[in-house]
C-alpha cells in the first residue's frame, strides 16, 4: 500500500497498488495490484487485480479481478471477474463473471456469468448464464441460461423466456 491513507494488514496486502489512495486491504494478498481509490477488501485474495474506484470485497477471493467501479461483493468468490459498475453480489460465488452494470445477485451462485444490465437475481443458482437486461428472477435456479429482456421469473426453475414475459410457479 503506497497511496495516501492506505491501510494494509496481512502478507503482501495492498502491494503493487499502482494508483489511488485510501485503499483498505486486510488478509493475505488482499488488495494486491489495485488501480483505483477508496476500495475496501477484507479476506485472502479479495480485491486482487482490481481496476476501478469505490469497490468493496468481503470474503476470500471476493471482488477479485474486477474492472469497474462501485461494485460490492460479499462471500467466497462473490463478484469475481466482474466487468462493469455498480453491481452487488451477496453469497458464495454470487455475481461472479458478470459483464454489465447495475446488477444485483443475492444467493449462493446467483447471477453467475450474467451478461447485461439492470438484472436482479434472488435465490440459489438463480439467473446463471442469463443474457439480457431489466430481468427479475426469484427462486432457486430461476431464469438459468435464458436470453431475454424485461422478463420476470418467480419460482424454482421458472423461466420467463420471451421478452416482456412473466413466469410464475415451479418450472413455469
Amino acid at each position: 500500500a503506497n497511496g495516501l491513507g492506505d491501510t494494509a494488514i496481512g502478507y503482501l496486502a495492498g502491494s503493487g497498488a499502482a494508483t489511488g489512495s485510501e485503499l483498505t486491504a486486510v488478509g493475505s494478498n488482499a488488495g494486491v495490484q489495485v488501480t483505483g481509490g477508496r476500495d475496501t477488501y477484507i479476506g485472502n485474495y479479495s480485491g486482487f487485480g482490481v481496476v476501478g474506484d469505490h469497490n468493496t470485497g468481503l470474503g476470500a477471493y471476493a471482488g477479485r479481478n474486477v474492472t469497474g467501479s462501485y461494485n460490492n461483493a460479499l462471500g467466497y468468490l462473490a463478484g469475481d471477474r466482474t466487468r462493469g459498475s455498480t453491481n452487488a453480489a451477496i453469497g458464495n460465488e454470487a455475481g461472479s463473471g458478470v459483464v454489465g452494470s447495475f446488477n444485483a445477485a443475492f444467493g449462493s451462485s446467483s447471477g453467475q456469468n450474467t451478461v447485461g444490465s439492470n438484472n436482479v437475481a434472488v435465490g440459489s443458482g438463480t439467473a446463471t448464464g442469463l443474457v439480457g437486461n431489466n430481468n427479475i428472477s426469484i427462486g432457486s435456479n430461476a431464469a438459468d441460461g435464458v436470453s431475454t429482456n424485461s422478463a420476470i421469473s418467480i419460482g424454482m426453475n421458472s423461466v420467463g423466456s420471451k421478452d416482456n414475459s412473466i413466469a410464475i410457479g415451479s418450472t413455469a
